[in-house]
């Protein structure tokens, strides 16, 4: 993904589904035409990214498959992706995830809590930097954990850009109420090392000697 001096986020992504999470997929889209998946996958897509994203789907594989992993290849354009601060540019950490809500936001539950199936997410992105930009701060590498759960994210440097990787597991099914506070705090650290923010800055022109 690309960077701009305005902000603006564009680029080519690539997404593939396994397991249940393509099969979720396949069965929501089972009665619609060519169309209609594309379309739905659209909706999904943009709802990973801030109001106003565009989304161009250019490509998905394998929708009568359940062998292989259901593909998604789509181009985006994000305006006001970072946040301008002068000579700075704030960019979020989790580029993929700035509408995301905490997902236990109540501070009492009264039930257990139930995950459909165990579940994985894996983000490797390379960012490149505007022209003129060096990179000024960078959050440092997280690790959280709590039971069966597990959350890593990292920036590193490239000779491209800024490489930022993710990987959120959740390998649970019933958890007992008991547990729903330490769930509740894990989630919690989950969205704060998402939001976390990498800070470009103008790069100083060096002085003719």
């Amino acid at each position: 993904l690309k960077l701009g001096e305005d902000g603006s986020l564009t680029g080519k992504v690539q997404v593939a589904f396994h397991g249940q999470e393509a099969l979720k997929r396949r069965l929501a889209a089972i009665e619609e035409d060519k169309l209609g998946r594309r379309k739905q996958l659209e909706e999904e897509v943009k709802r990973w990214f801030p109001a106003g994203a565009k989304i161009e789907i250019e490509k998905v594989s394998h929708w009568e498959d359940p062998e292989e992993p259901l593909r998604v290849e789509f181009t985006v354009e994000v305006p006001e992706f970072a946040v301008s601060a002068g000579r700075r540019l704030l960019v979020p950490l989790g580029i993929f995830q700035t509408k995301e809500k905490h997902p236990f936001e109540h501070a009492k539950r009264v039930h257990p809590i139930y995950f459909r199936y165990p579940w994985e997410e894996k983000d490797d992105v390379i960012l490149e930097l505007p022209a003129g930009y060096q990179v000024e701060a960078m959050p440092e590498a997280q690790k959280t954990s709590a039971g069966d759960a597990l959350y890593e994210i990292s920036c590193e440097k490239q000779p491209s850009g800024l490489q930022v990787r993710r990987r959120l597991v959740m390998n649970a099914l019933l958890l007992p109420q008991k547990q729903y506070s330490a769930l509740r705090y894990f989630f919690s650290k989950v969205k704060a090392g998402d939001e976390q923010y990498m800070v470009l800055e103008v790069a100083e022109v060096g002085q003719r000697q």
